[in-house]
Protein backbone atom coordinates (compact mmCIF):
# COMPACT_ATOMS: atom_id res chain seq x y z
CA UNK A 1 0.00 0.00 0.00
CA UNK A 2 1.25 3.40 -0.81
CA UNK A 3 0.90 5.85 1.79
CA UNK A 4 0.20 9.47 1.13
CA UNK A 5 2.04 12.51 3.02
CA UNK A 6 0.49 15.59 2.40
CA UNK A 7 3.75 18.14 2.87
CA UNK A 8 2.62 21.70 3.40
CA UNK A 9 4.56 24.77 1.12
CA UNK A 10 4.08 28.25 1.49
CA UNK A 11 4.93 30.39 -1.71
CA UNK A 12 5.54 34.18 -1.13
CA UNK A 13 3.82 36.16 -2.88
CA UNK A 14 3.73 40.28 -3.71
CA UNK A 15 0.99 42.11 -5.13
CA UNK A 16 1.92 45.60 -6.44
CA UNK A 17 -1.05 48.07 -6.53
CA UNK A 18 -2.36 49.61 -9.60
CA UNK A 19 -2.42 53.23 -10.21
CA UNK A 20 -5.83 55.27 -9.67
CA UNK A 21 -5.88 56.99 -12.56
CA UNK A 22 -7.67 60.04 -12.75
CA UNK A 23 -8.06 63.15 -14.84
CA UNK A 24 -10.34 66.51 -15.21
CA UNK A 25 -10.47 68.97 -18.16
CA UNK A 26 -11.26 72.60 -18.80
CA UNK A 27 -14.58 73.00 -20.88
CA UNK A 28 -14.40 75.09 -23.59
CA UNK A 29 -15.53 76.54 -26.66
CA UNK A 30 -14.19 75.39 -29.82
CA UNK A 31 -11.21 76.69 -31.30
CA UNK A 32 -9.43 77.02 -28.00
CA UNK A 33 -6.90 75.36 -25.86
CA UNK A 34 -8.49 73.06 -23.39
CA UNK A 35 -6.19 71.74 -19.99
CA UNK A 36 -5.90 68.25 -18.70
CA UNK A 37 -5.36 67.72 -15.04
CA UNK A 38 -3.63 64.68 -14.58
CA UNK A 39 -4.63 63.88 -10.54
CA UNK A 40 -3.22 60.38 -10.69
CA UNK A 41 -1.99 59.06 -7.39
CA UNK A 42 -0.54 55.28 -6.06
CA UNK A 43 -0.42 53.80 -2.83
CA UNK A 44 2.77 52.27 -2.78
CA UNK A 45 5.52 53.08 -5.16
CA UNK A 46 5.49 55.75 -7.90
CA UNK A 47 3.93 56.67 -11.04
CA UNK A 48 6.70 56.31 -14.32
CA UNK A 49 4.90 57.03 -17.19
CA UNK A 50 2.27 58.00 -18.61
CA UNK A 51 0.43 58.40 -22.68
CA UNK A 52 -2.68 60.07 -23.14
CA UNK A 53 -4.19 58.61 -26.84
CA UNK A 54 -6.98 61.26 -27.94
CA UNK A 55 -8.96 59.08 -30.32
CA UNK A 56 -7.87 60.58 -33.86
CA UNK A 57 -4.22 58.95 -33.44
CA UNK A 58 -2.94 61.89 -31.39
CA UNK A 59 -0.46 60.97 -28.45
CA UNK A 60 1.19 62.24 -25.38
CA UNK A 61 3.47 61.10 -22.65
CA UNK A 62 3.49 64.71 -20.97
CA UNK A 63 2.13 64.76 -17.37
CA UNK A 64 -0.28 67.84 -18.03
CA UNK A 65 -0.96 69.25 -21.13
CA UNK A 66 -3.14 71.19 -23.35
CA UNK A 67 -4.92 70.19 -26.23
CA UNK A 68 -6.26 72.42 -29.60
CA UNK A 69 -10.34 71.87 -29.86
CA UNK A 70 -11.03 71.93 -33.61
CA UNK A 71 -14.42 71.50 -32.79
CA UNK A 72 -17.25 71.64 -31.06
CA UNK A 73 -16.97 67.44 -30.14
CA UNK A 74 -16.54 65.06 -27.62
CA UNK A 75 -13.09 63.72 -27.57
CA UNK A 76 -12.46 60.45 -26.29
CA UNK A 77 -9.46 61.12 -24.43
CA UNK A 78 -7.50 57.90 -22.54
CA UNK A 79 -4.84 58.28 -19.74
CA UNK A 80 -2.59 55.26 -19.16
CA UNK A 81 -0.22 55.43 -16.47
CA UNK A 82 2.40 52.97 -15.50
CA UNK A 83 3.93 52.10 -11.95
CA UNK A 84 7.37 51.36 -11.08
CA UNK A 85 6.64 48.00 -10.54
CA UNK A 86 5.01 47.94 -14.07
CA UNK A 87 1.47 47.79 -12.96
CA UNK A 88 -0.82 49.53 -15.96
CA UNK A 89 -4.54 51.30 -15.40
CA UNK A 90 -6.13 53.65 -17.64
CA UNK A 91 -9.20 55.52 -17.65
CA UNK A 92 -10.92 57.25 -20.42
CA UNK A 93 -13.03 60.22 -20.35
CA UNK A 94 -15.20 62.59 -22.82
CA UNK A 95 -13.33 65.85 -23.07
CA UNK A 96 -16.08 68.37 -24.34
CA UNK A 97 -15.82 71.19 -26.42
CA UNK A 98 -18.49 73.61 -26.78
CA UNK A 99 -20.40 75.21 -29.97
CA UNK A 100 -19.75 78.97 -30.56
CA UNK A 101 -22.62 80.96 -29.77
CA UNK A 102 -23.99 82.34 -33.45
CA UNK A 103 -24.53 86.15 -33.37
CA UNK A 104 -27.29 87.89 -34.70
CA UNK A 105 -28.87 91.21 -34.36
CA UNK A 106 -32.03 92.94 -36.41
CA UNK A 107 -32.62 96.37 -36.29
CA UNK A 108 -35.80 98.53 -36.87
CA UNK A 109 -34.69 100.88 -38.87
CA UNK A 110 -31.70 100.91 -41.35
CA UNK A 111 -31.47 104.01 -42.63
CA UNK A 112 -32.61 107.44 -41.92
CA UNK A 113 -31.43 110.95 -41.18
CA UNK A 114 -29.37 111.74 -38.37
CA UNK A 115 -30.07 111.92 -35.45
CA UNK A 116 -31.46 107.91 -36.39
CA UNK A 117 -31.90 106.35 -33.36
CA UNK A 118 -31.89 102.58 -33.78
CA UNK A 119 -33.55 99.10 -31.54
CA UNK A 120 -31.53 96.49 -31.91
CA UNK A 121 -33.14 92.63 -31.03
CA UNK A 122 -30.78 90.14 -30.06
CA UNK A 123 -31.63 87.00 -32.56
CA UNK A 124 -28.71 85.38 -30.81
CA UNK A 125 -28.63 81.77 -30.38
CA UNK A 126 -26.03 78.86 -29.17
CA UNK A 127 -26.62 75.02 -29.94
CA UNK A 128 -25.70 74.02 -25.84
CA UNK A 129 -27.46 76.19 -24.18
CA UNK A 130 -28.24 80.38 -24.02
CA UNK A 131 -26.46 83.34 -25.28
CA UNK A 132 -25.94 85.04 -21.54
CA UNK A 133 -24.06 88.18 -22.80
CA UNK A 134 -23.68 90.25 -25.88
CA UNK A 135 -21.18 93.10 -26.49
CA UNK A 136 -22.03 95.28 -29.40
CA UNK A 137 -18.73 97.18 -31.33
CA UNK A 138 -19.00 100.17 -33.52
CA UNK A 139 -15.99 101.25 -34.04
CA UNK A 140 -14.69 104.67 -34.39
CA UNK A 141 -16.39 106.62 -36.90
Amino acid sequence: MIEVVEIPFWIPLTVYPLPNVAFSSDTVCEGNLTSLNNTSTIVNGSIVGYDWNFGDQTTSTQTILSIFTHQAEFISTTLVATSDRGCIDSLTLPVRAWWLPQPLLQADVVEGCEPLPVSFVDLSTSQDGSVVELELGFGKW
